[in-house]
Order: C-alpha cells, then structure tokens, then sequence
C-alpha cells in the first residue's frame, strides 16, 4: 500500500471508514487480479481524489484507463450513465467487473483538461455543448438517483448539526433545505444529467473536441447539472462577475431558466461546503459562491 498518496488513503478512510481501510489493504491483490484479467500493465496513476484512476498498457500496445471505485453505488450509477451516453459527449465504458468495482475506459487523447483553458467564454461554450450532447429525457429504464438524495443529504445536515456547520450557520442550513424541497418537488422536465460536470472533468478529444468522465449520473432539472461548472475554477477576486458570465452564456446556449439556476446554485453550493468539512477537504470558495448566488437572486 506504500505506492498510494497518503492523501488518497486519508481521503478513502474519511469518507469509507472501516470499508475503506479494508479496500486500501486489499487494494495490491486488486491490481494483481486486474493485470492477470485484462492481461495488461497498470502505469502510475493520474492525481487521485476519491477513485483509483491510472492509464494501463494492453497486451496488444493500445492504452486504456481503469478505474477502481470503493462505492457499489458510485460505481453502479457511473457505469449506467455511461451506458445511457452511449459514447456522445462521454468518455467510452469499454469492459466492466461488478463484483469488484472496476471499469475500463477509454484512454481520451491528447485529454487536456478543460481547466487548462484561460479564456472563460470558451471554457463556458465548451461545456454547454458537452451537455447538450449529454442531456437526454430520462426513461422509466433509469434507475439513477434522483434530486431526493441531495435533500435528504442536506436535511441530514441540517438535523445533525444544531449549532450550524463550520462558517454556515442553522439559518442558512435551513434556508438551502427549503429551497432544495421546493425545486425538488416542482421539477417538470426530467433529463438525465452528468451530476458533476465541470472543468475538470471535460477532456479534450480526438473522436470528439471535448469528452466528458466521471459521471455521478443524476435524474432531474438541466439547471440544477450546471451548478458544478458555475462553483469550479473560480477566481480569488471578482467571482460574481464570472458566475454572472458563465450563467448568461448557459442561459443563452443551453435555453435555461435563469432564476432556477440561482436558486440551485445557492442550495447545492451550501451542501458542497457542507460535504466539503465531512470529507475533511474544506472548500471556502463553496460558501463564498453561496452568498454570490443569494446576492443575484435578490
């Protein structure tokens, strides 16, 4: 196990607890098992945040990607919203193993990241027509979760913790709650989104200009999958002028209701701050992007 970041192995401890630290010592019999099963070579890993992700090199000299998830239900909602994809505006599912959590993906190249773009119009043009390829009217087939995840994530927050959490007060809990119930619970237009599409998680491509990985995959309002776009690569100065930018170009591209975005944006922005703290990978600029969303829609 001395080959994982000591950040990874905090990260999946934090958040897997007992499971994770038994996944962390299982991992090297992982590796051994998916060498000997795909007949290929794992290479050094890209940077790691809540997944094991590295390039291998198969048998016949190709490259692929494989991923090796801790959550059965990250990988399940994962592998069927890249099935629903359907290899349109999203990195290939090329083999799976359910038992054990692993997929192989398609090696995207050249796969600059999105993020590595400066001028923010394009980086904003990119992504609206990465999700326009993405969105599709969700089916009684889907299985993904719903918007009543998050509100229960965030009523378990609010109920948990009596003083407020972190810089967040009670108030403020409450507040995104509400609003979490209120859009959860007058949504119309299903769609099945991406869930966590922002600028680190768009490559560039060679089949397509721009590809999209590592799907959480989400039923609900086209709004609400904005929202990881408009809280990510944010700068220290001036954010309310960016988040103003970006929204008017998705409103304009993408045919969205401006006031709903808002109303997303500030409820999912306090229970990223909120994730942030659980996970032990405190993210100020979340709560700073909250009180800019509370500031437009006044």
């Amino acid at each position: 196990m001395s080959f994982l970041p000591e950040h990874f192995q905090r990260t999946i401890k934090n958040i897997h607890h007992k499971k994770g630290e038994n996944w962390l010592r299982n991992f090297p019999e992982l590796v051994d098992y998916s060498e000997r099963k795909w007949g290929m070579k794992m290479l050094a890993p890209f940077e790691l945040s809540y997944n094991y992700v590295a390039p291998i090199q198969c048998g016949d000299g190709s490259r692929a990607v494989i991923k090796f998830t801790v959550s059965e239900k990250e990988y399940r909602t994962e592998t069927e919203a890249l099935r629903c994809f359907n290899n349109s505006g999203a990195v290939k599912l090329l083999d799976t193993d359910a038992e054990r959590g692993i997929m192989l993906l398609e090696c995207i190249q050249p796969g600059t990241m999105l993020a590595e773009v400066k001028e923010e119009e394009m980086t904003a043009l990119a992504a609206a027509e990465v999700m326009k390829k993405l969105w599709k009217p969700a089916s009684a087939k889907n299985s993904l979760p719903d918007m009543s995840s998050k509100v229960e994530s965030m009523k378990r927050i609010y109920v948990n913790n009596k003083q407020g959490l972190g810089s967040v007060s009670k108030r403020t809990l409450k507040e995104a709650l509400t609003i979490f119930q209120q859009l959860a619970n007058s949504q119309k237009q299903l769609y099945l989104l991406h869930g966590d599409l922002h600028h680190y998680n768009i490559l560039r491509g060679e089949r397509e200009p721009w590809l999209a990985i590592d799907p959480k995959g989400m039923i609900g309002e086209r709004e609400s999958d904005v929202i990881p776009f408009l809280l990510n690569k944010l700068p220290d100065q001036h954010k309310k002028a960016v988040i103003k930018k970006r929204i008017s170009i998705f409103v304009k591209e993408l045919q969205l209701n401006e006031e709903k975005i808002l109303l997303w944006g500030f409820a999912q922005a306090v229970l990223a701050y909120c994730w942030s703290i659980e996970d032990g990978n405190l993210h100020p600029s979340f709560l700073e992007a909250a009180c800019v969303f509370r500031d437009l829609l006044r």
